[in-house]
């Protein structure tokens, strides 16, 4: 069993995220969680759930960054790695739950909605662990 007590994680996702951020901290661990928020038309933004977030891991014995990062960009990506590693010296776990889905028939689903899910679900997936694996 892979010890995470005293760990950095680095989250990407929101509630499942969230979830795992807590359970680090709760082990004296160290958690960057990130959070794009709303895509698809709206300005990605940090909201009250995100920093909540941060403060419940912080209030469960560990140590957050709540930091905005769409992770179909590979500048924002790599931004959220570089504000991790700065702020708790390395990254030792990277969870990667960030996901998107439309929950509908495959002839009512557009272009655009596919493009989102493929970007988020695999560009995503793909991009996420290149910088941490830098370090």
């Amino acid at each position: 069993m892979y010890v995470i007590e005293k760990q950095n994680s680095f989250h990407y996702g929101r509630q499942p995220g969230y979830r795992q951020s807590h359970r680090i901290a709760a082990g004296g661990g160290r958690s960057q969680y990130n959070y794009c928020g709303q895509v698809g038309g709206r300005k990605p933004q940090i909201g009250r759930y995100d920093l909540s977030a941060a403060g419940e891991i912080e209030k469960a014995g560990g140590q957050a960054l709540a930091v905005q990062c769409d992770i179909r960009f590979e500048d924002q990506v790599q931004n959220a790695v570089d504000k991790g590693v700065e702020r708790f010296g390395g990254i030792d776990i990277l969870l990667n739950n960030a996901s998107a889905i439309a929950l509908m028939p495959t002839e009512q689903t557009s272009a655009k909605q596919f493009d989102l899910m493929h970007d988020i679900n695999v560009r995503g997936t793909f991009l996420s662990p290149k910088p941490v694996s830098r370090i």
